[in-house]
């Protein structure tokens, strides 16, 4: 899932692009960072499935992803993942941030 944390099914694991530092338009690459959070009723299957995407996507790149966006690098931004406690529904949800690098659009380059 990209960018929603639905109420169920009780396992999912959600993919969402936010901030990252300002853009400078003469590179030719931007810098959004990627946050990966999972959610299970047990806490160690939370933790174990957001460890296996860190695992996965710490040092991807360069490949071209899904829909065409080219991604340079992906690195984690912390050692393990985080744990966010638990939902409104006493299900367990853990977070790992990524920095990436994807190929840049801009049309006017200096």
């Amino acid at each position: 899932l990209l960018e929603h944390v639905p109420q169920a099914p009780d396992q999912v694991v959600v993919l969402t692009l936010y901030g990252g530092p300002e853009p400078d338009s003469r590179l030719g690459y931007d810098e959004p960072s990627l946050q990966v959070r999972t959610r299970a009723a047990d806490p160690a299957t939370s933790r174990a499935r957001c460890e296996a995407v860190r695992a996965y996507l710490h040092g991807l790149g360069p490949v071209v992803l899904p829909g065409g966006t080219f991604l340079l690098s992906c690195v984690a931004a912390q050692a393990v993942p985080a744990s966010l406690g638990q939902d409104a529904r006493g299900r367990h949800e853990h977070v790992c941030n990524f920095r990436t690098s994807v190929r840049s659009v801009t049309e006017h380059r200096r």
